[in-house]
Parts: structure tokens; sequence; C-alpha cells
């Protein structure tokens, strides 16, 4: 027994001591102890007034150990019961009943990391559970697990979902897909991963090891964007229904700040056999094909900085007529002998084709020259993934022939362009002739400092001549006047500038198919037109059998949608209403208004006895006085407040308000699902969307009031 010993106590030292022995300490320690991955939160996505497109919640899944260490059979029959009763409570999955049956079978199971929350919960629901009998004993007693998961969210849904990605990647699925913002700004939005330990106390059971450091995960930073909610939203709406209407396949928006080149809004949605209508793919800027006749903008603008004149004549026939080695058609009867500018308006295939063999037939390098040292073509770096790349093929190179020129002077043949290329032309036209790259993302910020700006990059800081830019310009309006974006665009509020475009889809090799022919009706341009805020792009793409009446122009696929855009910009923007109305307020008006007795110069006072506008007396009169509406057909409740609001449903245009109390407004614009949004005390002395202006449901009308 003794020899026993001593072998036994040698073998003892040898592990303990021999040169080999960290081995098996190292394998003793991984057995009891490990190291945990800690992840870090995703930083937020901001639009430009700080709303949250894209955050990360904290939400747990709740596990159970039913063989920890600490939990006897004393303790689990003594609290089943209300732990089941408090279960079956907050998840309302199953009866109280059931939940006992179930926690005692996995009890008797001795299973150490069953999943109890058919669902995650919040941090508020966790506490809620924290105090259940068994789970409010603690983890070693109570057997309770949670486990932390980070949830992106999307508060507004699946608005700007396309823009905004997605980020499916985590430890658990490493090759998850990105797409999107979360995908190209993924470094600063990431994070850094933290490591925690754990020590095994019995079983399978883990807890924190606080005797070694943590390494704490570095959360991400977040990203203000550049797009706003209300402009994304109505873009979505107006790319909907004109899926909807027109039973086209797909389409997509953009909308741009012309001076910064901020991307406000990008729409993209899919419309699929079964009439479903989501968005799955940005063709604002994945899908470059022929732009067809919104590429005329780049032509006149050739043609006009190469020697042609506004007023240079061409005979354009009959509608049908051969220049050069192809025929060319309008739409139409034709237009006969008429001017460049009017065959911009009138979007002449002929007249294009006819004057650009005529200016750059013999030397069409020269033309592709042009197109190149605009910026057009140049190499983005966008701030967002996906982007196809534009071709622009030139004489030198392959698949050019002898009808290359005229074609491209259409747009077609030998230029690719996505939408979001096309838009930047007419950004560059109407910013003064300055075209800049599209920008995404203003800022990266962390705790709510800003630690990295993206300022907007000029690409060319002139595209033409200063004469050549004002002829177009000119143009581009005349094509709402007089040419084709007259019936839909054409409104006396503000105005348009902009080009239709129409262009046949090559499809395996070919633009006709065997029973029909895929279009791209698009309307690009800029509003207002004497003062552009923002250039606007919208492009549906349809398929025509031969046999139908379905429409597929530029004018009438996107023009509705650009108008329905266009309108509610223009609606909510109180720095255009202000710029716009101006009232002409003077220092004695404006004291009137403030102590109430302001009335209207009397040819615009039907009532002309109101001595003065002020008090519940007066009320009826008053607002019959500034609705121009009949005083006898408004009647008022026991509180004063107008109670036939269906006096006020026939309105159809912004009244006046100067000198109308804040609360009339209200009670006006609230029936007609328009807010009102106020500064200041008093009565009414500026508004931000002017007299006679259509009411749009949805809009948001700015006041100032005179204190």
């Amino acid at each position: 027994m003794i020899v026993i010993t001593l072998v036994l106590v040698g073998f003892i030292l040898k592990l303990q001591y021999d040169s080999n022995s960290y081995i098996l300490r190292n394998i003793a320690q991984n057995k009891n102890f490990r190291s945990v991955t800690e992840s870090a939160k995703r930083g937020d996505i901001f639009s430009d007034d700080n709303k949250v497109l894209a955050t990360t919640i904290t939400l747990y899944d709740i596990y159970m150990d039913f063989d920890a260490g600490g939990m006897t059979n004393d303790i689990f029959n003594k609290n089943v019961k209300g732990l089941a009763k408090g279960l079956s409570k907050m998840f309302k999955n199953k009866s109280a009943a059931r939940y006992e049956k179930d926690l005692k079978s996995y009890r008797r199971q001795r299973l150490s990391y069953k999943k109890i929350s058919p669902r995650r919960v919040d941090h508020i629901e966790l506490m809620e559970l924290n105090k259940l009998p068994l789970f409010n004993l603690g983890s070693n007693k109570g057997g309770k697990i949670t486990i932390k998961r980070y949830i992106r969210h999307n508060p507004y849904g699946t608005l700007a979902r396309r823009t905004i990605g997605r980020n499916d990647r985590s430890p658990e699925n490493p090759s998850g897909a990105m797409i999107g913002l979360e995908a190209s700004f993924d470094e600063f939005l990431a994070g850094i991963t933290g490591i925690s330990f754990q020590k095994k106390i019995s079983g399978s059971f883990w807890i924190p090891d606080n005797s070694k450091e943590f390494i704490d995960p570095i959360h991400g930073n977040s990203i203000q964007t550049t797009i706003n909610i209300g402009i994304q939203d109505v873009a979505e709406t107006a790319i909907r229904k004109a899926l909807e209407k027109h039973k086209a396949d797909w389409g997509t928006a953009i909308v741009m700040e012309v001076s910064t080149g901020e991307i406000k809004a990008i729409a993209n949605l899919t419309r699929d056999k079964n009439g479903r209508i989501y968005e799955d793919y940005n063709y604002a800027i994945g899908s470059s094909m022929e732009p067809g006749s919104t590429f005329k903008l780049m032509t006149l603008m050739a043609l006009l900085d190469n020697g042609a004149s506004i007023n240079e004549m061409v005979d354009t026939g009959e509608g049908r007529k051969k220049v050069g080695a192809r025929y060319y058609v309008d739409s139409g009867n034709g237009l006969g002998v008429v001017t460049l500018r009017e065959i911009f308006e009138k979007s002449s295939n002929i007249g294009f084709a006819e004057l650009t063999e005529k200016h750059f037939g013999r030397n069409p390098q020269k033309f592709i020259n042009y197109i190149s040292k605009t910026g057009l073509v140049d190499k983005l770096d966008l701030q967002i993934n996906g982007e196809t790349e534009p071709l622009l093929r030139g004489p030198k190179e392959r698949y050019w022939d002898k009808t290359s020129l005229g074609m491209l002077s259409t747009g077609y043949s030998a230029v690719l362009l996505n939408p979001l290329r096309t838009l930047m032309m007419f950004n560059a036209v109407a910013n003064g002739g300055k075209m800049v790259s599209p920008i995404f993302v203003r800022k990266v910020m962390k705790d709510g400092n800003v630690i990295e700006e993206y300022e907007t990059k000029v690409l060319n800081s002139k595209i033409c001549k200063s004469s050549t830019l004002k002829l177009i310009q000119k143009s581009l309006e005349g094509v709402i006047y007089d040419g084709t974006g007259s019936r839909i665009l054409l409104n006396d509020k503000y105005k348009i500038a902009g080009k239709t475009g129409t262009a046949q889809i090559l499809v395996n090799g070919t633009y006709k198919g065997a029973v029909g022919v895929h279009y791209l009706g698009s309307f690009a341009g800029y509003l207002p037109a004497d003062d552009p805020k923002y250039s606007c792009i919208v492009a549906i793409k349809t398929f025509k059998p031969y046999a139908s009446n379905k429409k597929y122009y530029g004018g009438t696929t996107a023009g509705p949608a650009f108008r329905e855009i266009a309108d509610r910009i223009y609606a909510d923007a109180i720095e255009w209403g202000y710029s716009i109305e101006r009232p002409i307020v003077d220092k004695t008006i404006r004291d009137q208004i403030a102590d109430g007795t302001y009335i209207k110069p009397p040819e615009k006072n039907k009532n002309k006895d109101i001595k003065a506008i002020k008090g519940e007396k007066a009320k009826l009169k008053r607002a019959a006085n500034f609705l121009d509406i009949n005083e006898s057909k408004i009647t008022f409740d026991n509180n004063s407040k107008i109670k036939d609001i269906g006096s006020f449903k026939n309105i159809k245009t912004i009244p006046n308000l100067i000198g109308m109390g804040l609360n009339d407004a209200i009670e006006i614009f609230t029936p007609l699902g328009v807010n009102v949004i106020s500064r200041g005390k008093g009565a009414i002395f500026k508004q931000s969307i002017p007299k006679g202006a259509k009411i749009i449901k949805g809009s948001t009308i700015y006041v100032e009031l005179a204190l």
C-alpha cells in the first residue's frame, strides 16, 4: 500500500510539474472555461432631418437549464405552477396547465438548454419575466438563461428599403446578403465585436467569469442620409399608381437637390404577373439601357455648342424620312419644316438625325469627345453599391457603323445610361451648367458627433457655353408649354422644365419581339423652372402587345407620376411658398393683424360692414369672408366650433389666409387632410402655399403669425 501510494504521488507530481504538463492544464482549462464573442450594436441610419430609417433594437431569447446546480426538486415543484401561469399570461400561446405540464416534462428529462419563449421579448417584457417564480431566483437556482439578440428594425417599414438595404450577416451566418447603404457603409455601421469569458459550474451551465478581463464591444457609428421621408413617400406612391394604372413591369423615380446633388428620394418598384407590387431591384442605378429621347438634351447641347443655331431649319417631311444609311420615323404625320427648337420640343427623330449628320457626319468622334467631356460617363464612385457602368461607343470601336451617329443622336445604339446618369444631365442644366455627382450620405456620426462629412463632388463646373445653357433651359420649358409634355405637366402655379422620352428596349438582339415591344417611358426635368430647387426623373417600363392600345409614351406613363411628385414637393416646401408668394405686409397692416383690427381690402371683402375681424361674434362672417362662401351655409356648435364642415368640402384651392386666426385655419384644413404648422402668435401674415394653389391631401401648409 505504501508503494502504491508513492507511485500515485509520483504520477501526480509528474502531471503537475512535467515539461508537458501545460498541455494537460490547457485541456482542462478549455473544458471548464470559454471565450464568448460579444456582438457590437449596429449604428443607426437617419434621414436628412434625423428621422430614424434603420436602427438596432435589443431583443431576448429565453432558455432554461433544467439541470442547473442549484435547482432542487423542492425549489422547482414549489415554483413551477406560478411560472407556468406567468408564461401563459405573457405569451398567450398555451394555457397555464399546458405550460406546467411541459415544464415538468423538461425537468424530468434534465434538459440543459431548452428554449422557453415562443418569441423574442423586449427589455420591458424581460423585466416582467424576471419577476416570475423560479426566474426570480437567479440563474443557478432558477435555471433562466437570457440570450441577447440585436435585431435590425426599419420604423418606416418598406419605405426606401431598397436604398437603406439590409444586412443579413451574423456570426451564425457570415455569408448572409448585404445590399444598399447597409452594405456600402458596413465598415462604419458594424462596430467591433468584444470578448467575454464564462466558466462551467455544473453540467452544461455556464456563468460569466469576472476574474478575466473583458474586451467590451465598440458599437457602430451612425450615418445621416440625404433621403427625405416625405418626398420618398410621394415618389413611391406615384410609381405604384403608375404601375397599377398602366400594368407596367417596373418603375423608378429619383429626386435630386439641384445645388448639392443630394438624393432626396429613390423609389424602385416591380409588378409581377399576379399584380403584386414590391421592391426587388435598384433600377435607378442598376439598369443601364438606351435612354431614348431624354438623351436629345445632350444632342441639342452638342449641336448648339458646335455651331448650330436654335432657329436652324430642317425639313422633317411627313413623319418618315431616310437620313444617311437608315430611315427615321416621327410620331404622327410629321412636322414638315421646323426649327431646331421645335425639333427638340416635339422630339423629332428625323430632325436630330439630320442635324447631327450635318454637323458631325465628317467627324463623329468629335460628338463622342464632346459627350465624354461633360462628365456624364465619368466614374462616379457612388456611396451605394450596384451601379452598372455607362457605355458610350465611338467610331473606332466594335459595332459602330454608318447608322450609329444618327441613332446615337436620338438616344440609341451607341449609348447606355441608367436613370441616375440621365438625371445628372438634367440636373446640371438646372444647376447653371455645373454637373455634380449624386450623394446619398452626408455624415458619419459617433455619439452625436460628426466624425466624417461628405462634400458635394463637382464633375464638371461648366458643361456648355453660357449662351447654350440659356437656350437649352428655354427649350426645356418649351417642351412643357408647346411640346410633348404640355397636356399633363403644364400648370399655372409653378413652372416645370423637362423632356419626355420613349425608348424601345433591345431584348434578345431585337427591338420588336414576336408578339410585342418593350418600352421605357420617361420624363426628366426640374422645378420650379425659374429658380430650380429639385430635379427629378421618372421611368416606367412597359410591354405593349401589337394588338393592344396600351399606353407606353413617356408623357402618358411617366409624366403624371412626375407631376404628382412635383406637386407634393411644391406644396410642402415652405421656402418656396415665401419666395413665390412673398405677401407684402407693411408695419401698419402687421400691427393691425396683431391687435385684431385688420380687415381685407374692400375689393376682397364681401362683408364690407365688418369693422374688425375679432371675437367669437364675428367668427361666422370672418370664415365666410376668407373662404368666399355663403355665410348662411356655415353653422356652429355650442362651443363656437364650425359644425357644418360640409361647407369646406368643396374648397379645391388654397384661400388667402392673411389676417385669419390659426384655429380657423386648422378647422378649415383638417377635414381636407392638410396639416397646418405655425410659428409665432396672433393672426396669420405669411403662408407657405399661395392662394389659388391646388389643395393636395396629406400636404402641409406652414404659416407665420404676426407676433
